[in-house]
């Protein structure tokens, strides 16, 4: 049995993230392993992993949209909940086509056309 007070074991246990593969899940206290743990949502776009619990939610959202943007075929504008969640996404527009420019305040940006560009 530990020696360190619930409290203090728990608010230790809050920077574990599933996500994280290099320590062995059997240390967390059975309270936040039971919770906390199944609460982290992982999302992975590319080379960028996030966490819904434990990371940036401008990145989040970033790698979600792009996420449910990459299932699209034709992809003419993209859409971000915020201008910082855009930047975030900036080095992986290139992935949906040319981009013609930003709009929606920062928080938007719109593809060219490729087909009717060569017309």
């Amino acid at each position: 049995m530990s020696n360190l007070s619930i409290d203090l074991q728990n608010y230790i246990d809050e920077f574990y993230c599933l996500k994280d593969k290099n320590y062995d899940f059997k240390i967390l206290s059975k309270v936040h392993y039971n919770y906390k743990l199944k609460s982290c949502k992982i999302y992975k776009y590319k080379n960028v992993c996030v966490c819904s619990v434990h990371d940036n939610q401008d990145e989040m959202d970033a790698v979600k949209t792009l996420i449910n943007t990459s299932k699209l075929k034709n992809v003419s504008t993209i859409h971000f909940c915020n201008k910082n969640s855009l930047n975030y996404a900036k080095r992986y527009l290139r992935d949906f086509g040319i981009i013609s420019h930003y709009c929606c305040e920062g928080k938007g940006v719109m593809f060219l056309n490729v087909p009717d560009c060569a017309s």
